[in-house]
């Protein structure tokens, strides 16, 4: 069986992207699912709504992992929530208390941004050939990102990290959790996530609609299987929204 621990890795130097050098292994005849491509330094690494991923060479972990799952591709975020989850549990492993998961795929310890995700899926035709899960965390350098609090890892823990341990960690934590992808134990993983959820307990919080600088003030309910966000407002109504409709400020 294979198994993200016995699949192929490629460490790069330097790359424009893990994610693109991914795309491209994907296309070969031999690639195999869970493969991973690390990298020292990303010249063009992507963040969410085109934005760039820049991090210091060797100080933070940046990588991409080629997954195939028998996921519904209307159901493809649950892998989003699986990633997210998996990074909580080995911060906790780290004795870090405070990091909760940012919807939709933000990960953060407090009120400051550690690392994020992206997905690309692959498609041929209308069958979903791969998810391309590009994941940056900041091990012991925190590059400054616009509006945003950032932190970094060995801020938070007394425990020997980097990379290369981050690195190991993650592919056995996945390794261990890869069950929750089975459509038996979705509700599971959608249990999991939530308790991860920043404002998983009904406390208000402060959102901020596209194009406006009105504050509005709601609850989470829930995130659903498709990436939508749930939220109940002041008055009671609910609403779900997509990434990129609405952002919590």
């Amino acid at each position: 069986m294979d198994t993200f621990q016995n699949a192929p890795h490629f460490h790069l130097l330097e790359v424009d992207s893990t994610n693109n050098y991914a795309s491209k292994l994907l296309k070969l005849p031999n690639s195999r699912n869970k493969t991973a491509i690390t990298t020292d330094s990303q010249l063009a690494g992507k963040g969410q709504r085109g934005k760039m991923w820049i991090s210091e060479p060797g100080k933070n972990f940046q990588g991409t992992f080629i997954i195939q799952t028998d996921l519904d591709p209307q159901l493809i975020f649950m892998l989003s929530k699986w990633v997210t989850w998996n990074v909580i549990q080995i911060l906790k492993k780290y004795e870090i208390t405070e990091c909760h998961i940012k919807w939709p795929n933000d990960i953060y310890i407090g009120d400051a941004k550690v690392g994020g995700i992206l997905i690309e899926n692959q498609w041929q035709g209308n069958k979903l050939m791969a998810s391309l899960v590009g994941l940056g965390v900041n091990i012991s350098s925190a590059p400054p990102i616009a509006d945003k609090k950032v932190t970094h890892l060995k801020m938070h823990s007394h425990q020997n990290i980097s990379p290369s341990i981050f690195f190991e960690d993650l592919k056995k934590s996945f390794d261990e959790s890869w069950h929750l992808l089975s459509p038996i134990n979705l509700n599971q993983l959608q249990s999991l996530y939530h308790d991860a959820l920043w404002g998983n307990n009904g406390e208000l919080l402060f959102w901020q609609l596209p194009n406006s600088t009105d504050t509005i003030i709601g609850s989470i309910r829930a995130v659903h299987s498709d990436g939508a966000i749930e939220i109940e407002f002041e008055n009671s109504e609910r609403k779900k929204y997509y990434h990129g409709e609405i952002f919590k400020k």
